[in-house]
């Protein structure tokens, strides 16, 4: 294990923890179940926080010698079948369901690919590890989950299709701890093409190290369905419905945004369609993967995890078509599913976060953090919190639980002048401190705003909102330490990703 001091719990958890455990010595403390006991003080869902220990979805984990993390960036969970979809078919991730443990109410823990991936390949919040955009490395005391298994004999490598610039940025996930590094941007061709790469990069470097009995963590990360969306030849008839470019596209789409208005149904429903063809198509390279590990020798050592960074808006909950501060459904359901020897197949309604894939590989390999973590593995039932936390920038936390959502905002005022981003502004958190939303379960995506002040003071909405208030208070300490990432060609690439406001060249 690494010999680095464990990070300070943010300070309403500090205030909390030394309050509790007043008079107790410190060895005798090291014994106490912290977060047992926090997550009943912070939260007061005493029934809803899981046991101490709870072994129902694993038989015996031993056989796991390697992990793949597949991740799709901007893949919502309620575009794949095997979670209700009913428009089209993802075969792979259908199958790949059946053999896996499945969470059904996965939370993304941000909003843009670079903290959402951050959180899930440390096993901390944002206000923990210090990302919050695409332009934040983390705090020079954290260490990354590829720096942790490679630091105990684990050969690591990541092939991603998007913010490859990162793996050249000391202090992001993308670059540290990585033995072997792969970009598969590249824009001298088109993005479709990009997943192809790095699928193909990534089975060939597996195919290496199972030959050798090489332990080995491998991090896959697709662009699509992310925009631009140009679906290949397999998914769409270009000839029969050409498609707009690149610059067009974007301009076509913002106008809705400029002018808060919703795009025809028309317009919608052939959006739709682009974008779940690309989902088939990543789909389709998540196939071969399954099909290659197949043919690998021992191929039932190696466990593979099937995740997301965030979703996607799609004008879901109001004229917004990406993804960057809106807190929605769209945008925070992802998928997760774990296949591995010894886990039972499965499925699981509990609200969990993707932060805890860190703690899940690290529990299916037999190795160590370094220091606590924000999450318990997966595998070992139902998780400590009764909802799942999600964070944008500038600060806003949401919390989700079954039937309610709550954001509390982490400053008096609307961040940004109106004229300088009217969509955002317009949205709930934007325009109040703080603002709680019921959901129907035959409208999972669709809003209706209850008044705070409104709720019942014993209730559940009274109690999630008290605990996203003190969650929200975390940021106090996260916010002030930001490591900027300035180098020039990243700021372009995230320009001509459309993520920042600026002039590509």
């Amino acid at each position: 294990m690494h010999d680095i001091p464990p990070l300070p719990l943010p300070l309403t958890r500090s205030s909390i923890v030394r309050d509790t455990f007043a008079g107790i010595p410190r060895d005798k403390l090291l014994r106490v179940n912290l977060r047992r006991i926090i997550c009943v003080v912070l939260t007061g869902f005493v029934v809803a926080c899981g046991p101490d220990s709870a072994s129902i979805a694993t038989d015996a984990l031993s056989p796991t010698r390697s992990v793949l993390l597949f991740t799709i960036d901007t893949l919502r969970a309620d575009h794949l079948s095997a979670y209700g979809y009913e428009k089209h078919s993802t075969p792979a991730t259908d199958q790949f369901a059946l053999q896996s443990l499945v969470f059904e109410r996965a939370y993304s823990q941000a909003t843009q690919t670079n903290p959402a991936c951050t959180s899930m390949l440390t096993g901390l919040v944002p206000p923990r590890h210090g990302v919050f955009t695409q332009g934040n490395a983390v705090r020079d005391e954290v260490v990354t989950l590829a720096a942790m298994l490679s630091s105990q004999g684990f050969i690591t490598g990541t092939f991603s299709a998007n913010l490859c610039r990162l793996q050249d940025v000391s202090g992001s996930v993308f670059q540290e701890g990585w033995t072997h590094l792969f970009c598969g941007m590249n824009d001298e061709k088109p993005q479709r093409t990009w997943g192809r790469d790095v699928v193909d990069a990534g089975m060939r470097w597996m195919a290496e190290q199972q030959s050798e009995k090489r332990p080995f963590f491998a991090w896959i990360h697709l662009m699509d369905p992310h925009g631009e969306w140009d679906p290949g030849a397999e998914q769409w008839d270009h000839a029969a419905d050409p498609l707009r470019s690149k610059t067009n596209q974007t301009r076509h789409y913002s106008q809705f945004e400029s002018e808060q208005v919703f795009p025809p149904a028309e317009e919608l429903a052939r959006l739709n369609a682009l974008y779940d063809a690309e989902v088939r198509g990543s789909d389709a390279l998540f196939a071969e993967v399954l099909t290659f590990i197949e043919t690998l020798p021992d191929s039932g050592e190696i466990a593979v995890i099937l995740s997301a960074d965030h979703g996607e808006e799609l004008y879901d909950s109001w004229s917004r078509l990406g993804h960057g501060a809106s807190m929605t459904e769209g945008v925070l359901h992802v998928p997760l599913m774990v296949r591995a020897t010894g886990v039972s197949p499965g499925r699981s309604d509990a609200f969990v976060e993707t932060l805890a894939i860190t703690p899940t590989i690290l529990d299916l390999l037999g190795a160590d953090s370094p220091y606590s973590l924000d999450a318990r593995s997966l595998l070992e039932g139902v998780p400590e919190l009764p909802f799942a936390r999600s964070y944008a920038w500038p600060p806003v936390v949401s919390l989700r639980s079954e039937n309610e959502r709550v954001w509390v905002r982490g400053s008096p005022e609307p961040p940004e002048p109106r004229h300088e981003v009217p969509w955002r502004v317009e949205v709930p958190w934007y325009q109040f401190i703080e603002c709680i939303a019921w959901y129907e379960p035959n409208a999972p995506t669709l809003p209706i705003w209850v008044a705070p002040e409104s709720l019942s003071a014993n209730g559940l909405g009274a109690r999630l909102l008290d605990a996203a208030r003190r969650v929200a208070g975390d940021m106090e300490g996260g916010t002030a330490e930001l490591s900027e990432i300035t180098d020039p060609a990243y700021l372009e690439q995230l320009i001509q990703l459309g993520y920042i406001e600026g002039s590509a060249h």
